[in-house]
């Protein structure tokens, strides 16, 4: 919790990123390369986050992309196979889904909606 979670809550935060993509955006950066790595991947685009007047959807989107395109140009093959994740990340952009509301599916598995009771 303290070394992935909370440093991603933060800097979400310190960005003013409020939607739950985002925040998951945010978070598998931090499982992934460690809370370094979102400023890593920050300067690597021209979007600007909300805090400084950018338009969040916009931001995470380059962001995504930006991340993705580090992933694939790293040395190291086992790195450059995780682009499945980024991948998994544009297709819900794609559809628009920044809520991550359920049903949703994510590499062929399909996470439930709430069932009503």
């Amino acid at each position: 919790h303290e070394s992935y979670w909370t440093p991603a809550v933060n800097q979400a935060s310190s960005m003013v990123l409020k939607l739950p993509l985002s925040m998951s955006v945010l978070y598998d950066t931090c499982i992934h390369s460690g809370p370094g790595g979102v400023a890593t991947i920050r300067k690597k685009f021209p979007e600007v986050p909300p805090v400084r007047g950018g338009d969040e959807k916009l931001y995470i989107t380059a962001y995504v992309k930006a991340r993705r395109a580090w992933l694939a140009s790293s040395s190291n093959p086992i790195v450059q196979k995780t682009v499945y994740r980024m991948d998994a990340f544009t297709k819900i952009i794609g559809e628009g889904n920044w809520s991550l509301n359920t049903p949703l599916t994510v590499r062929g598995v399909t996470i439930p909606g709430a069932k009503s009771v």
